[in-house]
Parts: structure tokens; sequence; C-alpha cells
């Protein structure tokens, strides 16, 4: 006897899945008692003791290239690990290597979400060891008006959305000296971090940064020093005593 058969209904839609590489980023995931990983701790209780209260944290440098967004994911699976409810949110509309590293595949993202052509659930991925929600930033060309996205009431009511829903609201910024867009997000974070990478960046480019963003001024929680090379720090450490 045949048997019937039922028509096939639409298939679920695929998690959406943050992609797991081989990125400095997990240690301290991966090797919570490494230097690095200790490293992201002592950023997160800088934050938690500051005098102000802290819940959006943007993560910026002078120039590219110094591994603002390593640092930006470091700290966002750090933070996840507490079991806070936290995303991470790429706001680097000129260059988003962060949507590249994290979901290569995205077909939308936080620009999608403030035009109103998907809501913010439709777009959200997620890590499955820590729970760390991942906000794409832009998944089409480049944006030559990013910093006019960036001070927009649109942008401004989502993340009035995301402080409510997270705890930590962690964003990946465009660099500083480059372009005007770290200025335009005044009232938009809590505090900032910037990263400064050794033996690269000059003094007088991280200055000439610190003037141009004056939001910063008031709400800089510190700087990173990032890719150090520590056989000649202890050299210098030895010179200390």
């Amino acid at each position: 006897a045949l048997k019937s058969v039922k028509a096939a209904g639409p298939r679920p839609a695929a998690p959406r899945t943050i992609r797991r590489d081989g990125s400095v980023a997990r240690e301290d995931v991966d090797r919570p008692l490494s230097r690095f990983a200790e490293a992201m701790r002592s950023i997160k209780s800088a934050a938690d003791l500051s005098r102000h209260s802290i819940k959006v944290l943007a993560f910026t440098s002078s120039i590219p290239n110094e591994g603002k967004s390593t640092i930006a994911v470091a700290f966002a699976l750090l933070a996840a690990q507490t079991k806070a409810r936290v995303i991470l949110v790429d706001c680097d509309f000129r260059n988003p290597s962060l949507t590249g590293t994290l979901a290569p595949g995205a077909e939308d993202g936080i620009l999608e979400v403030i035009s109103r052509k998907k809501v913010l659930e439709e777009t959200l991925w997620r890590d499955p060891t820590t729970g760390l929600h991942f906000l794409p930033g832009a998944t089409s060309p480049r944006l030559a008006h990013s910093s006019e996205v960036l001070a927009s009431a649109p942008l401004r009511a989502l993340f009035g959305e995301l402080r409510e829903k997270f705890d930590w609201v962690i964003v990946d910024l465009p660099p500083v000296a480059p372009i005007v867009d770290v200025q335009s997000t005044a009232g938009l974070a809590d505090s900032y971090v910037l990263i400064v990478e050794w033996a690269n960046t000059r003094i007088e480019v991280a200055e000439l940064a610190l003037s141009k963003a004056s939001v910063m001024h008031d709400k800089l929680l510190g700087a990173v020093l990032n890719k150090v090379d520590f056989k000649i720090l202890r050299r210098h450490e030895g010179h200390r005593g």
C-alpha cells in the first residue's frame, strides 16, 4: 500500500552562530588564567569601579589596525562569561571588519534595524559558549555618511532599547584620527577605551586623536597598550629595578 506523504513545510531558519576562529580574542574563554585574560579582567574591574555607571562601553583607537576590534570582542566574551546579558555592536561602518570576522554570512545588521527593514531579533548572532549576542554592522558597501548615522535619532532609539534588554552594550567604533565618527557619538556611550599599539602608535598621534574627539575627554575609562612585546617589556621593568 502506498503511504501518504505530507507536504514539507518551510524549514526552520538555521541559527545565526558567531564564527569561532583562532583569534587571540577568545583567550579569556579558552585560557582563563592567561596574561591576556587577566588584562581583560583589569579593564572590567576599572569599569565596575568607575564612579560613573557604565552600561555602554565603546572601544576605539587612534589609527586603524591597532587591535580595537579584537579587544572589544575579548572584553565582551569575558563579560558574557559572568552570566550577564551582553551584546557586542559593530559601529565601525566604514570598515566593518568585526562583522566579517564574527558573522561573515550576515545579510542584515544594524542599518536594517534602524531603517525598520528588520527587527532586532532577526539580525542578532549568538556565541553558544558564552551566550554573547552580536549585532552586525554594515553588510553592504562602506558608508560615506557614517557620522550622520551615528548621530541619528533612530540609532539613539535603538541604543535605548539595547540598554533595557542587556546588562552590557559593547561597541566597536571607528578609529579617531582618520574620520570624525567618534565625535558623533556624544551621548551614545557611557565610557570609552582607547587602544594604543605598542611600538607603533606615536605619542603625538594618540594626543591628536584625543584632542579631535573631545567627547571622550570626560568619559575616557583608560588606554590599553596592545600587541606588547613582553621580552622587551621585561627589559624596561628590569631597568626600573
